[in-house]
């Protein structure tokens, strides 16, 4: 008969398996516990967890397993990537915590957990919510990486900072309200959360069919303050030939760049008023436009302060042309801070 050693029903358990196997590979650091502890979103935990066992896909890893053959960090192309120059010595990374204003413990030699310790452990000062603010850092640093490895693109680190605020903002009041809603907080009681600071911005949005196949594709501008140039962006389309569903079908895409990218309180400009005009009176009828336009609706209604307006063609070549280019119904294109060549001109009159 078999008889589970530690319990005093001889029954197994994974949790007393896992407490096991913790005390076997780690020596009960606290470490192991306190990050099931920490005040974040269950996904940045579970992110933690894997960086501190080594089992995130990074290069040096894949190596191991024979699935890369190459090791050169995808932030920044110096150094040989593993967890503790992806999240601590990568100049990328050191940008980040230094745009962040947290003060980690320095590196000195340590791996992840013996740094990790530093700021998790039983004995360290620092607080729970700076404990949170760091993992979460940690796990943006991660989302920036896949990004340059699956997307050829890296988010500069203020955008990186200001898309983490407005998911904690979202977290803890999404957080909040459910505590709330089983009685353990007043339900007036304010969220947890600061309000989000807005990042002002003008976005311009167009949408564009392809002949002889009549191919959608969309294209959006966003200019940040002074005017100076954030991203550009356009791709393909998946719809009919319909120019309203088209060009709701782009500012969707728009929207979904801003909101992932931490943006609101500001303006899109379109250059379809029948466009403006539907999404102030949505029908109650049920097809894909409307489907969209809700869509477009849930968007904005993320964006404190974001309004959207008409221009007429003439201020919003731009985004048309970005729309007209013969690459976007093929392959979907991205441009941080550096336009394109073919919309410079058109940059500097705008400007």
């Amino acid at each position: 008969m078999w008889y589970w050693e530690g319990d005093i029903r001889g029954c197994y358990s994974v949790k007393d398996g896992y407490r096991r196997l913790g005390v076997m590979t780690t020596q009960q650091s606290s470490v192991w516990n306190n990050v099931w502890k920490l005040q974040v979103p269950p996904k940045w935990k579970v992110f933690l967890w894997r960086a501190l066992l080594n089992i995130l896909p990074t290069l040096d890893n894949l190596i191991i397993r024979r699935v890369v053959d190459v090791n050169s960090c995808p932030s920044c192309g110096l150094d040989v990537e593993c967890v503790m120059h992806i999240f601590c010595s990568c100049p990328y990374a050191v940008n980040v915590w230094q745009l962040s204003q947290i003060q980690i413990p320095p590196i000195a030699n340590r791996n992840f957990v013996q740094w990790a310790e530093e700021w998790l452990g039983a004995t360290t000062g620092f607080s729970s919510e700076m404990q949170g603010r760091i993992c979460g850092v940690l796990h943006c640093i991660w989302s920036a990486r896949s990004a340059a490895v699956w997307d050829a693109a890296l988010p500069g680190p203020s955008a990186l900072l200001s898309r983490l605020h407005a998911h904690w903002t979202a977290w803890l009041d999404t957080e909040h309200r459910r505590v709330a809603a089983i009685g353990r907080l007043p339900v007036t009681a304010p969220a947890q959360a600061t309000s989000t600071t807005p990042i002002p911005f003008s976005c311009f949005v167009d949408a564009s069919f392809h002949r002889p196949q009549r191919a959608p594709a969309f294209g959006f501008v966003v200019f940040g303050g002074e005017f100076s140039l954030v991203v550009a962006a356009n791709g393909p389309l998946t719809c009919p030939y319909d120019p309203l569903l088209a060009e709701a079908m782009a500012l969707c895409e728009a929207l979904s760049w801003l909101k992932d990218n931490g943006y609101s309180g500001g303006s899109i400009y379109t250059d379809s008023s029948l466009l403006v005009s539907s999404l102030n009176s949505v029908s109650s009828f049920r097809n894909y436009f409307v489907y969209t336009l809700l869509a477009c609706k849930h968007l904005i209604n993320a964006l404190p302060g974001t309004v959207v307006c008409f221009v007429n063609r003439e201020a919003n070549q731009v985004a048309h042309s970005l729309s007209k280019d013969v690459a976007a119904i093929a392959i979907r294109s991205v441009w941080r801070d550096v336009p394109h060549s073919f919309i410079e001109p058109m940059l500097a009159n705008t400007i």
